[in-house]
This record gives structure tokens, C-alpha cells and sequence, in this order.
């Protein structure tokens, strides 16, 4: 079991990699189906979080899919796929954990990503008892300062109440990833979160997100056209002088940390481009990446987006059968668009693209 939490996601990430470049290089001429399919089934979200790159897009339900609807899609998922389910805040969402049950039927690794708010004891159950393989819990800070971050007084004593439950009945049973936002407030507060996630051996890793402001890598809406402005702008956000030097500060400490799984989501060629990119963030990019063949998203009204919120087709239109969203022509365009333009402005601090690099 250890052995599987520590290495699962790194083996995952090569897997991932490695089925992206397949089908960036041959074009995807088989149509074989996406990798990870992240599920919004809402947009609603009860948190204010001061730096939330989605904040327009939030409590903006309109024309949604019906809980019927998603459960017919969650059915024809492809077996084996990695099905994420996030929000909003997706335990807004009445029944997820049916969803959940359904993902894992189709053989696949479901995970979801909270705010730990609406994690009471029952919930915690009816999510480990849907089979769910991993729970993200984001958190930025210790105490008071998660609680400013987030706008909601209480909100930490809520995710600690949560991970003591989870700690006493089910230990490591199950796999929790704690997500950290790392903001101007919060990275004076981190090696307290640290220190405090030590107490419990159902907390597997820690991720730390970098903060970036870049319209289409936000989620919740759609873009219908690659010429729009917004791709072309970059990212905007850029830390203080204090903040750049705390964050160097814990980057050198991180280095020698063994005692959990810490890493930046942000992935470049080094470790000493971390460095690098905190300092000068628009001097780097994204040259090549394989999300465009690997991932996509369906928001709250069925729309199928791609990594960069591009809009591929509709569910509804697609019979619910989401591999059927590679024969999409709008998909072939996005593809040969993204294949073709190298360091695209719209791609900068994206946590999930599969390497940034200088750019030459």
C-alpha cells in the first residue's frame, strides 16, 4: 500500500506523458479517448478566496445537466480512464458519491478536489465507501491565515476536524493530498501546515501551487474562438520582492525535506528553474505539451473543453458518449493549433502542463 501511494502518481504522471506524445506524434489518427476527464458538476462554491482565478465563473448555474444526465455519462466513460471531480465545490453537489460509484463500475481512478467544508463524518464515509482512490483537500495556511485566504472564519478548524476523523477510522486506508496555494499571506504560514500534516499518515503528499492570473487557464467558461485577445496576453501575476525572497527561502529547505512528498505542480525541466521562474515568471513557457490530447473538461451545462477552456462540442450532443469528442472537428483544430504555436502566451503558469522551460 505504501509503496503505491508514493509512487502511483509519479508512475502516473510517466504513463500520462508517455500516451499524450503517442497521440500529439501520430495525430491521434486511431481516435483513442482522452486520459482524465475533470467533471464540474457545479459551479456553485460557498468559499471567497482572494486570489481565485475562476471567481467569474463561480455560483453561474445555468441550463445544467441533470443528475440523470451526468450519471449517464459517468457510464460511458472510457474503463481506466482518471476521472477528477471538482467544482466549484463539488460536495455542493447532492449525490457525487453516486457519481463516484459509477466512475469506479467503468474501472477508473476517481479522485476530488475540496475545500474540506463540507467534509462531516458521513460524508467522509459515504466518499471512502464509494471507492473513491484520492481525496484533495485544499488549505493554505495554518489557522488564521487559511481562514483570511479563504474568506470563511472557521474554515481550518473544519479541515483538521475532518483529517482527525479520517486519521482514527481509517488511517491510510485513505489517500489524502493536501493542495497549497501559495499567496502572498500563506507562504509565511507554510512550514506550520507542514508541521501540523505530520500527524497524520493519511495525508500522503502535499502539492504546492504557484499563484498566476491568466484568463483561459481558469476554468468554468468556454471560449469559441482561438482569436480571442485573452490567449494572447500571458500571465500577469508576478510575487513581491519580500514574498520572491520567502519563496526561495522555502524552496532551498524543500530540497532537503524527506518526510512527505512535497512538490510544486508546476513542472519544469529543473529544479533549479524553480528558482528561476519565481524570479522572472514571463521568461518562461510552454513549448510542447501533450494536455491538449490527454485531458478535457465538462462543465456544469455539458459543454467539453479543452485545456486552455476552448469549447469542443456539447455532451448532449455526443449522446453522452465522451470519447466521441476526439472525432469533434473543432478538436482536430484545437490540436493542429496547439501543435503548431510554440510558447502560446495563453499556456504560461499553467499548473498542469507537462513542462515549462525557458524561453530562447
Amino acid at each position: 500500500m505504501m509503496f503505491l501511494q508514493q509512487y502511483s502518481r509519479p508512475i502516473y504522471f510517466f504513463l500520462s506523458k508517455a500516451y499524450g506524445i503517442f497521440l500529439r506524434v501520430t495525430g491521434n489518427v486511431l481516435n483513442l479517448a482522452p486520459l482524465r476527464i475533470t467533471l464540474h458538476p457545479t459551479s456553485r462554491c460557498n468559499f471567497k478566496c482572494s486570489y481565485c482565478h475562476v471567481a467569474t465563473g463561480l455560483n453561474q448555474d445555468v441550463d445544467t445537466l441533470e443528475f440523470d444526465e451526468w450519471k449517464k455519462m459517468v457510464e460511458k466513460i472510457r474503463p481506466l480512464s482518471v476521472v477528477s471531480f471538482t467544482g466549484g465545490e463539488p460536495l455542493l453537489f447532492k449525490n457525487i458519491d453516486v457519481l463516484i460509484r459509477k466512475a469506479k463500475k467503468r474501472l477508473c481512478i476517481a479522485t476530488l478536489v475540496t475545500n474540506g467544508s463540507l467534509l462531516t463524518d458521513s460524508k467522509i464515509d459515504d466518499l471512502y465507501n464509494s471507492g473513491l482512490d484520492y481525496l484533495m483537500i485544499s488549505i493554505d495556511g495554518f489557522e488564521d491565515v487559511h481562514d483570511r485566504s479563504r474568506g470563511v472564519q472557521g474554515s481550518f478548524a473544519k479541515i483538521k476536524k475532518a483529517l482527525d476523523y479520517i486519521e482514527a477510522k481509517y488511517e491510510k486506508r485513505f489517500s489524502v493530498g493536501l493542495k497549497v496555494v501559495l499567496s502572498e499571506e500563506s507562504i509565511y504560514g507554510v512550514e506550520k501546515l507542514i508541521e501540523f500534516s505530520k500527524h497524520y499518515q493519511c495525508v500522503t503528499d502535499i502539492a504546492f501551487n504557484l499563484i498566476y492570473d491568466n484568463i483561459p487557464n481558469g476554468a468554468l467558461y468556454t471560449f469559441e474562438s482561438l482569436d480571442d485577445e485573452s490567449f494572447y496576453v500571458g500571465n500577469t501575476f508576478e510575487y513581491s520582492e519580500d514574498a520572491k525572497k520567502s519563496l526561495l527561502a522555502f524552496i532551498q529547505n524543500h530540497k532537503e525535506r524527506r518526510h512527505k512528498n512535497l512538490s510544486f505542480t508546476l513542472k519544469l525541466k529543473q529544479h533549479s528553474d524553480l528558482v528561476k521562474y519565481i524570479t522572472t515568471p514571463r521568461s518562461y513557457g510552454v513549448k510542447k505539451c501533450t494536455l491538449p490530447w490527454t485531458d478535457i473538461s465538462i462543465l456544469p451545462n455539458g459543454d467539453i473543453t479543452s485545456c486552455l477552456n476552448f469549447k469542443l462540442e456539447n455532451i448532449r450532443n455526443l449522446d453522452y458518449k465522451v470519447s466521441s469528442v476526439v472525432k469533434s472537428k473543432r478538436t482536430k483544430y484545437f490540436q493542429k493549433f496547439m501543435k503548431q504555436n510554440q510558447f502560446l502566451p495563453a499556456c504560461e503558469g499553467c499548473p498542469l502542463a507537462h513542462c515549462h522551460q525557458a524561453k530562447r
